[in-house]
């Protein structure tokens, strides 16, 4: 299951490894000469609504490109499952005319929803029916803790079994460990590598795609050498074969190779191992250009193993690497696109939530994630969006639908990280950053605004900018103090204050600023908690 945005990389790493843990479970099942069903069923599953899908024009424009369009198009696609599909009935007739890998995960897909379904009572989502039924299991992709109104659905935190993701670690799920918890982050603490041997302070690849191209790639591997194995008479390659370790695959090496027989395996192997065929390693290099914006140094978000991986898939991509990120970056910066679109459209785009408790004595506080049913604290959340400031706070629903989002959501204060194409409009030369804080104090949006300026760890490099006046929104002054820090007179559903910045540090895109931000609204839950 990918993050709460939902954005390309949740999208397409959820997609491709239930699709790499459905062919793990199909080379197994050839090994043992089993033609009983999976023990498990893999469903990609995104933790936003359907129709959010549309707001991510990048994303349906890769899975066009991909050869994937119908997913798009089709709300009744068994290919991925989203926080409102309904589990499907136990006979429910599922047809797919995908690609190969995706017919698998499709496959994987419906059963799984049946099985779901099976559960008593039958809860209205497939999000709550796996998390009440027996033997359910859940990798995280994409993030390492489940958003707080997941987090509240029973059984579903209990479900967790597998984190594969490249942000900051809450050290949520303690027994999530070892090979199945792939947190490809690093804290710059000594010794801290997070995997990736790099004891510098961030994410250690740009994208999680990266993450699941290395396993796929790492499997295609196996494959061959167990190939090779059997090819030349050897007796201990059938483990490797279906993906498994020997404890859990015994297949011995009678399968080994007959006079005249080694050539034939290795001809049979050479298409059983292409796991990466033009379908997923379209998706996969198309997602990784576009979190690491094609490698610019400049950006500077992409990291080695993202070179490498896009290596390795770009050659067997549909498309050649310039047309296909030109392509994407397109669709994802469409100025005419976003203009189509409402404030409450924009805040909803690409958007992610948190909630800080009170530190403790000891200087421990919650987690970004988990929940906060019960817990005293404050939610907190961060939307991206690719227009500019000043456009976004000019739309006329703006101020309305701000306030609506953050009293709906229980907001203790809303960032706005804009990211905004130069004068090509296709994501390269002039991009710039812009931040919007929104909040319902000025305490909250002063605690935030020194967080991001020069708080614990690398700033933001912020510099204020004049926000337009509106009759019905207050301008924080400086500090979180002033006439401009009261709240809007008569506000309907409560007052806000706001503040606009310019952002110096291209580098800092949310996944260094929540952090930051987590930090800052601990220490308003701990001063609300004193008083």
């Amino acid at each position: 299951m990918g993050n709460e945005a939902g954005d390309a990389d949740s999208l397409v790493s959820s997609l491709c490894y239930a699709y790499r843990a459905s062919e793990r479970d199909r080379r197994a099942q050839q090994v043992h000469g089993s033609s009983a069903p999976a023990a498990f069923a893999h469903i990609p599953v995104l933790s936003v609504p359907r129709g959010d899908l549309a707001l991510r024009p990048e994303t349906v424009a890769l899975l066009g490109l991909a050869g994937l369009g119908h997913i798009a198009a089709d709300d009744s696609s068994p290919l991925l499952y989203f926080s409102d599909t309904a589990p499907a009935p136990p006979d429910s007739d599922v047809g797919v005319g995908a690609g190969a890998g995706a017919a698998t995960a499709a496959t994987a897909a419906a059963t799984a929803a049946a099985t779901a379904a099976a559960v008593e009572s039958a809860p209205p989502t497939v999000l709550a029916a796996l998390g009440r039924a027996p033997g359910s299991r859940l990798t995280l992709l994409d993030h390492n803790a489940l958003a707080p109104k997941l987090a509240s659905l029973p059984g579903l935190a209990a479900a967790v079994v597998e984190i594969v993701d490249h942000h900051q670690d809450q050290g949520l799920y303690p027994a999530v460990a070892g090979a199945r918890r792939v947190v490809a982050y690093s804290t710059g603490d000594t010794g801290d590598t997070g995997g990736g041997g790099d004891a510098k302070p961030g994410a250690l690849v740009g994208s999680t795609c990266t993450l699941v191209a290395e396993a796929l790639l790492a499997d295609e591997a196996d494959i061959w050498d167990a190939a090779l194995g059997l090819a030349a008479g050897g007796g201990d390659g059938g483990a490797d074969a279906c993906g498994s370790t020997g404890a859990s695959c015994s297949a011995g090496g009678s399968a080994g190779a007959s006079s005249g027989g080694g050539a034939s395996q290795l001809h049979a192997a050479g298409a059983e191992a292409l796991l990466l065929d033009e379908t997923v390693s379209t998706l996969l290099a198309g997602v990784i250009m576009l979190d690491t914006l094609d490698m610019d140094p400049s950006a500077a978000k992409g990291t080695p193993r993202d070179a490498a991986a896009l290596a390795a898939l770009l050659p067997r991509a549909r498309l050649p690497r310039g047309a296909l990120y030109e392509a994407l970056v397109g669709a994802k910066f469409d100025a005419a696109w976003w203009g189509s679109l409402s404030a409450a459209q924009c805040l909803r785009y690409d958007y992610k939530e948190g909630f800080a408790t009170a530190a403790t004595p000891s200087g421990g506080g919650g987690g970004g994630g988990g929940s906060g049913g019960g817990v005293a604290g404050v939610a907190y959340g961060m939307a991206s969006v690719l227009l500019p400031v000043a456009d976004l706070t000019a739309l006329p629903d703006f101020t309305t639908s701000a306030k609506a989002f953050i009293a709906d959501r229980g907001l203790a204060c809303l960032a706005v990280m804009a990211l905004v194409a130069g004068a090509g409009g296709s994501g390269g030369g002039g991009m710039r950053r812009e931040l919007l804080l929104v909040a319902q104090s000025a305490t909250a949006l002063a605690a935030a605004e020194a967080a991001f300026a020069g708080g614990t760890g690398k700033a933001l490099g912020l510099r204020r900018v004049q926000l337009a006046a509106k009759a019905d929104l207050a301008v924080a002054a400086k500090g979180g103090s002033g006439a401009g820090a009261g709240a809007i007179p008569g506000g309907a559903r409560g007052g806000v204050v706001a503040a606009a910045f310019a952002q110096g540090e291209l580098g800092m895109s949310r996944k260094q600023a929540m952090p930051l931000f987590h930090a800052a609204m601990e220490a308003v839950a701990t001063a609300d908690a004193r008083h």
